[in-house]
């Protein structure tokens, strides 16, 4: 099937805004992650590192992600959400 090169800049330029959305939809400041589910809470001081570390990490685009180990401790990690421009 062959296409006009109008209909190619068209379709091209249509999936340059859907990508747009599913960036911005993916980088959504919100207090619940999209599409997930809040399982709990934790009561951290304001002026405590890890607020402004988790803080940093949504400013550059990162989601924070939690996880534990053996000894119970609760673990954040940064990590990217953004596709990197090639």
């Amino acid at each position: 099937m062959k296409i006009s090169q109008r209909e190619a800049r068209k379709l091209r330029k249509r999936i340059e805004e859907l990508e747009k959305q599913e960036d911005k939809r993916g980088n959504a400041w919100s207090s619940e992650w999209p599409m997930g589910k809040c399982l709990g809470k934790v009561q951290i001081q304001a002026d405590s590192f890890m607020r402004g570390a988790i803080h940093a990490s949504r400013l550059l685009k990162h989601a924070v992600v939690v996880s534990e180990n053996d000894q119970g401790e609760i673990w954040f990690h940064a990590m990217p959400l953004a596709k990197e421009e090639q």
